[in-house]
């Protein structure tokens, strides 16, 4: 009963201790409010305390929880635990934060509120995975999704496959960190939920930059710098900011990093939050290792340490420290380099020591486990041997007789069996003999068979060469537009599409082609349709696309040797072409099965082609080709495409692509620049596509005149 007592005093004391470290401003905040508003107030205000204050954080929490639960709040009482635990978590303390994570476990079990399992589950996780226990943090996570599925919660879904991606990352394993935040991104709303969405894709971006996709890292967290911007948070923009700076040292673009590092770290001070501090403190000092000012970076790196010491993020310690040591190494301070290398080592080594002896933890009591379950199962057995013997030994001499004379009529049977089996051998051997040649007639052939298809294949990749040397590259495309892409994906070693590009009289001409069927025939059509076009543009006087089309499907049927009259064949090919007029700023469009798209202004608009294709009209003797005059300017940007594109199978019902979806991705990514385009389609186009066989050649070639 004394012991009671003293208890309930030192309860009272306490109580009252922190109690006076709340501001006044807060007792006053919450007078005149009902208990839900008291507890959501003081929350909120806990929250902001956080990161400068911990006493003041923590005694607000307690408050809260105090009237929460005399109120016999449920579900704002788990909230509250988690609102302590992660304060102690931002400030190194947690042992203390894992203790008030199971505070709120175990009350939402006793009050079954299964709706918080997931976002306990997710907490613990995230205080393991700042502790470096990565392997305990993992599987909390996957606690954390298993209870979020039961309950249908895409949020924690979304938290949960985020944080496996960010333990990856910490483990250095980019690639499954990818898979992670790619899976994240399917659970999120990216309206309804901004701040998480963007704070995934800077995730993902930095993902793309440690695989040394430079390109797709840019894409992502450049998306995620514009919408945070928007949105004005400035915490998450100095994180992406610091992201983004990570990607642009990788590139070596260090003037950039530096100035994008310094925006970070001018946020980082103003907020006052030390873990943000210390990140930015971490980069800074890399930027200036990076462009040789050494004794510049020195201050930044050991700022970062002892932040991170204080708040004990292991992987932090681990980072600044190995920066320290390579900075002293480098100015010839050998004995602080070592030092600070000593401090890396016993950092790693305690991480690893955590980890194995949690790994023997769980050895020793797999097999302890086994080997009670091993007993046990000896005792059943010895015990039902015993209840056995002495029937057994009842049988004993009956089995004796058995075997005696089965002994007898099997030596008989063995001796038959020995004979007919010599009789079945010699048999067996002249099959064998006569397989053996078979095997060897067989192995012959598919010598023959082998060498002959390394000659077709070599013939064909002789050909692919052929195919490239035609097409106008790159190169030459970028002299003649300001900005243009090519995206040419062919089937098969070499294509039935092709491109073509001329110039003549002050006019450039420019074509997308997709010539019947794929592969060697395709190809062949393709060569035929490009030494055709160059005849027709460069040698007659004929400059209007639709008199070009007309005069190209002329050229097709004679080199074909199709009469007009009597055909039963297509082969032939459609095709868009186009007539740029540089000074006058005028376009003018025929097409062959084949439609132009034109974007000016964020509008889509289609120029639709004539139906019949070039060599492939039926009963037609005259071949008119409908004409398009366009007037542009320098937002107007042109598409030309096959069908391979809209008629690829994919997506998670095995549809085609179709002309909407292009339609769609165009208009959405049409303010970027044209790299950032065909960086933009062919992530949606590959990822339509999966694992499916790809159906045609696909073409995508755009152009912006300048």
């Amino acid at each position: 009963m004394k012991r009671l007592v003293f208890i309930c005093f030192l309860v009272i004391i306490a109580s009252r201790l922190w109690c006076q470290l709340i501001p006044k401003s807060v007792y006053n905040s919450i007078a005149n409010k009902d208990p839900k508003q008291q507890v959501m107030l003081l929350d909120s205000m806990a929250i902001k305390y956080r990161d400068t204050e911990l006493a003041i954080s923590t005694a607000i929490s307690r408050y809260a929880i105090q009237i929460s639960r005399s109120k016999n709040f449920t579900k704002p009482t788990v909230r509250l635990f988690l609102t302590l635990a992660r304060t102690y978590r931002t400030h190194g303390l947690y042992d203390t934060s894992l203790a008030y994570i199971d505070s709120a476990r175990k009350f939402a079990i006793k009050n079954k509120i299964t709706g918080q399992y997931a976002n306990i589950s997710d907490f613990e996780g995230l205080t393991y995975m700042r502790m470096g226990n990565y392997e305990t943090a993992a599987g909390c996570f996957f606690k954390c999704i298993e209870y979020a599925e039961k309950e249908k919660d895409s949020l924690r879904l979304h938290n949960g496959f985020e944080h496996l991606g960010s333990l990856n990352f910490y483990r250095q394993d980019y690639k499954s960190a990818v898979r992670f935040y790619k899976k994240s991104l399917a659970f999120i709303n990216p309206v309804s939920n901004k701040s998480i969405y963007v704070s995934t894709l800077d995730n993902l971006g930095l993902g793309f930059s440690n695989l040394k996709q430079y390109d797709s890292a840019l894409f992502y967290q450049k998306r995620s710098v514009e919408v945070i911007e928007q949105l004005g948070d400035s915490s998450l923009l100095a994180e992406s900011y610091i992201n983004l700076g990570s990607t642009l040292m990788n590139l070596k673009k260090y003037k950039e990093a530096e100035l994008i590092i310094t925006k970070a770290y001018t946020i980082d001070l103003a907020l006052g939050k030390d873990y943000a501090i210390q990140l930015s403190n971490l980069y800074m000092g890399k930027v200036y290792m990076q462009t040789g000012r050494i004794k510049m970076a020195l201050p930044y790196l050991e700022k970062s340490l002892d932040i991170s010491e204080k708040l004990k993020i292991f992987v932090q310690i681990k980072e600044s420290a190995s920066n320290l040591s390579s900075a002293y190494e480098d100015l010839g301070d050998y004995q602080r380099a070592n030092l600070y290398y000593k401090k890396l080592v016993d950092i790693m080594e305690k991480i690893s020591k955590e980890e194995n002896a949690r790994a023997i933890n769980e050895l020793s009591t797999k097999y302890e486990t086994k080997k009670k379950q091993q007993e046990i199962q000896l005792l059943t057995q010895d015990k039902q041997l015993k209840e056995h013997t002495i029937e057994k030994d009842r049988y004993i001499k009956i089995f004796t007789a058995i075997v005696a004379v089965l002994l007898l009529l099997l030596s008989v049977f063995f001796i038959y069996r020995f004979s007919e089996k010599k009789k079945d051998n010699n048999l067996l051997q002249e099959k064998n003999d006569a397989i053996a040649a078979q095997k060897n007639e067989i192995e012959e052939k598919k010598e023959e068979l082998q060498h002959k298809n390394k000659e077709i294949t070599d013939s064909i990749n002789y050909a692919k060469r052929i195919q490239g040397s035609v097409l106008p590259s790159n190169k030459l495309l970028k002299t003649v537009f300001s900005e243009s892409f090519i995206y040419f994906q062919p089937k098969d070693i070499v294509s039935g599409d092709f491109y073509w590009l001329a110039q003549n009289n002050n006019y450039i001409y420019y074509a997308v082609a997709d010539c019947t069927g794929h592969g060697v025939p395709g190809a062949m059509m393709s060569m035929l349709g490009n030494s055709l076009l160059n005849q027709i543009v460069l040698n007659s006087k004929l400059e209007s696309p639709a008199a070009i089309l007309k005069e190209l499907h002329f050229h097709v049927v004679k080199t074909l040797n199709e009469n007009m009259q009597q055909r039963d064949s297509k082969d032939g090919m459609d095709i868009a072409l186009i007539r740029i007029d540089l000074k006058s700023k005028v376009v003018l469009y025929a097409g062959a099965g084949r439609p132009l798209y034109l974007i000016k202004n964020k509008e889509l608009k289609i120029y639709k082609a004539d139906k019949y294709s070039i060599g492939g009209i039926y009963d037609t003797e005259e071949v008119n080709y409908a004409l398009h005059e366009i007037k542009i300017d320098s937002s107007t940007q042109l598409y030309l495409f096959t069908d391979g594109v809209p008629d690829q199978f994919g997506g998670p019902k095995g549809k085609k692509f179709m002309s909407k979806q292009l339609q769609e991705i165009l208009l959405q990514n049409c303010g970027l620049s044209l790299n950032e385009q065909e960086v933009a389609f062919k992530t949606a186009f590959e990822s339509w596509k999966g694992k499916v066989e790809q159906t045609d050649d696909v073409t995508l070639i755009s152009i912006r005149l300048s």
